[in-house]
């Protein structure tokens, strides 16, 4: 039995949807979540920016996952590609996460994160060293 090349793409997909959701979710750092739970007047940029970086990887995530599925069902339809034209779904999957990185470098570089780190080093002494 030959592999679906559209198959075999559809099921990494999903797991790269996943495995960004499961890091929006699951893998904070213990500082950010001590950050988050100060009480701060106005606004708490560490919950912000914590917040939106859980909102990107959830929807690169999300938009992984809508990929891989609507793969896995136009290979149940039929369409068949041969493993050789690897590359095709490698370079799509690879300019996601390059989108990814950048949209990511944007958010880290942005003054919600410098306000975030500011704040972080203004409490250091109530964080404690970790």
């Amino acid at each position: 039995m030959t592999p679906n090349l559209v198959n075999v793409s559809g099921l990494v997909f999903d797991l790269f949807g996943a495995g960004l959701i499961v890091m929006a979710l699951a893998f904070a750092k213990a500082k950010i979540v001590k950050a988050q739970s100060l009480t701060v007047m106005d606004a708490n940029p560490v919950t912000h920016l914590a917040m939106l970086r859980q909102r990107q990887d959830a929807l690169f995530g999300l938009l992984f996952l809508a990929i891989g599925f609507a793969l896995q069902i136009v290979a149940a339809l039929g369409l068949f590609w041969r493993m050789a034209y690897w590359y095709v779904p490698s370079s799509a999957l690879l300019l996601g996460l390059l989108a990814y990185g950048v949209m990511r470098w944007r958010l880290n570089h942005s003054t919600v994160a410098e306000r975030a780190a500011r704040m972080l080093q203004l409490n250091a002494a109530h964080l404690g060293a970790e």
